[in-house]
């Protein structure tokens, strides 16, 4: 079952000649059961893309269906099905977990009847019960990401969108978030916005690799490298490690090491 549909979505900032492509021309569909990556450096347009399918900011032209509900036309219905976690992760550092998520269900007009079953799933789920009475400005990094993601599934949103969610956690938070994905992916569509692209490679279906605001390749693993030897002759087993720097590399210019410096904080800084 199709859950998000993109078409032809252009995002465009400023005008005449200080216009800056935001995105421009990005299609693809997202199924439920699979984990799809948006890849790509800082300014690849991933979060102009991310934006655009959540409503912050409405595309310049296209439209974004979220299932069967347009984001221009029936902003309201399409949103309920969605769920977000932004890499800046905001939260109400004054409120406890408990608050905390229990506002996340009433500013989504969930009854006093279903609450508190909600909460407990959440909880459950993201491993919280520690942390649950504690105000959320004593939590640690890894805490914090773990109450993001919570009010993320909390209603159970068909459609949940990443943003960098690995991001500042140690290689045990990481493994732990990982399966965390996975088991989102069971019942919905899981968009990864990423440009660590081992992560990508570990737990993503299909993959979106986006350079300047435009998508430069799509699909699985297989498909690009058969589209890899279709059109440089190279050849590249899908279960490789660096397909997609490889891809990144022979379709943008990009090479690894500005992705490993980007994961390093040090990208731009040559």
């Amino acid at each position: 079952m199709i859950i998000l549909e993109v078409q032809d979505i252009c995002k465009y900032y400023g005008a005449g000649k200080k216009r800056h492509i935001g995105c421009e021309h990005i299609s693809f569909t997202a199924e439920a059961g699979g984990i799809y990556s948006l890849l790509g450096l800082n300014g690849a347009g991933k979060s102009t893309v991310l934006n655009s399918i959540s409503g912050y900011r409405l595309p310049s032209s296209g439209d974004v269906s979220i299932c069967g509900y347009s984001i221009l036309t029936e902003p309201i219905e399409a949103k309920r099905h969605i769920g977000i976690l932004y890499e800046q992760n905001p939260l109400y550092d004054a409120m406890t977990v408990r608050e905390f998520l229990l506002f996340t269900l009433q500013m989504r007009g969930f009854g006093s009847a279903v609450q508190q079953s909600l909460l407990d799933e959440a909880v459950d789920f993201t491993d919280l019960q520690e942390v649950y009475g504690k105000r959320i400005k004593e939590l640690s990094k890894g805490y914090r990401q773990r109450v993001g993601l919570a009010q993320a599934v909390i209603h159970h949103p068909r459609l949940i969108l990443l943003d960098e969610p690995a991001s500042g956690l140690d290689p045990f938070q990481l493994k732990d978030f990982e399966k965390k994905i996975l088991a989102l992916s069971t019942y919905a569509a899981v968009i990864l916005c990423t440009h660590q692209l081992e992560l990508a490679g570990r737990i993503c279906s299909q993959h979106i690799l986006l350079h300047r605001g435009r998508q430069i390749a799509g699909g699985t693993r297989a498909e690009l490298a058969d589209r890899l030897y279709k059109d440089f002759g190279i050849e590249e087993d899908a279960a490789s490690d660096t397909l997609l720097f490889k891809v990144f590399e022979q379709y943008a210019g990009i090479t690894t090491r500005e992705f490993r410096e980007l994961e390093a904080g040090k990208w731009g800084q040559r």
